[in-house]
């Protein structure tokens, strides 16, 4: 008996350590199987714990060990990846992961009066879920010399896109819509001309300020939060409501833009390109409550926050 009950312990113990298993098959969105690479993320970051190559038809069996499992993902050469989420588990039932093929696009930033803008970082975000891609870094670019840029975008399916552009000292810019049959002037669709130029409309307002201590000294490494609501308030400098500890970022009614900074060993900050509006600006310390200061900004200019830790 005792026998007995030790071998069912070990097989437990092998069938536990074990895992599960992830199976299924990798096709392109006409159903035609497609070999390709399987990466298992894990942690909340989405650290890859490993990758596998598939077959040459697309099929995969994946033995993995469950807990703290985020996601699959599946990617190939020229195409854009696919996902499925883990947080609940290995699903039972094989998967299926369908991969679009990308298209590049290319085009232009200039500013308004059509002078190139260089290193404006050019990114495809998905309208559906708000998210941007990151396809072998191809569907990030950053302008050359003449503000030119190629970034991959998917095609096929329903999902859209559209191309969000940062520059220093302007206000960000997003294109039309990419991927949709109308899109307008500066939209490019599937079958249509891949060139898509986008001009810089306003700057933007800068801030820039210093974090110190009640005595004078410097304050590092502290979080500065900058919001921006398309109400105006009250023109000039305020005192606004305290954030405090566990409150998180300001989030005003009518908020249409949020970034935010830390400051330098000597206590610094500075962000630019921050649209024109009613500007809300806190320093945010665990444990430390300090008053928002607000500005009325207008593109172009420039306004200073400085703040003392109590």
């Amino acid at each position: 008996m005792m026998t007995t009950l030790s071998a069912v312990a070990v097989f437990l113990t092998c069938w536990a350590a074990q895992g599960a298993v992830l199976q299924g098959t990798v096709q392109t969105a006409d159903g035609e199987p497609l070999a390709a690479r399987v990466t298992i993320l894990s942690n909340a970051s989405g650290v890859a714990l490993d990758t596998y190559d598939t077959a040459t038809n697309g099929t995969f069996a994946i033995e993995v060990t469950e807990g703290g499992l985020v996601a699959a993902a599946a990617t190939a050469t020229g195409y854009a990846s696919d996902e499925i989420d883990l947080a609940n588990g290995v699903p039972s039932s094989r998967v299926i992961f369908v991969l679009r093929p990308m298209r590049v696009v290319r085009g232009t930033v200039t500013d308004s009066s059509g002078t190139p803008q260089v290193g404006a970082d050019v990114h495809v975000r998905s309208l559906g879920s708000r998210r941007r891609l990151q396809v072998d870094d191809a569907s990030s670019a950053a302008t050359d010399d003449s503000g030119a840029f190629a970034v991959a975008v998917p095609w096929g399916g329903s999902e859209r896109f559209v191309l969000d552009v940062e520059a220093e000292g302007w206000v960000p810019q997003s294109s039309g819509v990419l991927g949709s049959g109308s899109v307008g002037s500066t939209g490019v669709s599937e079958g249509s001309s891949e060139s898509v130029s986008i001009a810089l409309e306003s700057k933007g307002a800068a801030v820039s300020g210093k974090v110190t201590s009640g005595s004078g000294s410097a304050q590092g490494g502290v979080t500065v939060l900058i919001g921006v609501r398309t109400q105006p308030a009250s023109t000039g400098v305020g005192t606004g409501p305290a954030v405090g500890p566990g409150t998180g970022p300001i989030r005003p009614y009518g908020l249409k833009f949020r970034t935010r900074a830390v400051t330098d060993s000597d206590g610094n900050y500075s962000v630019s390109g921050i649209p024109p509006g009613t500007l809300s600006v806190v320093a945010i310390r665990r444990g430390v409550r300090i008053p928002i200061q607000r500005f009325r900004a207008v593109g172009g200019g420039s306004y200073r926050a400085n703040f003392v830790l109590p």
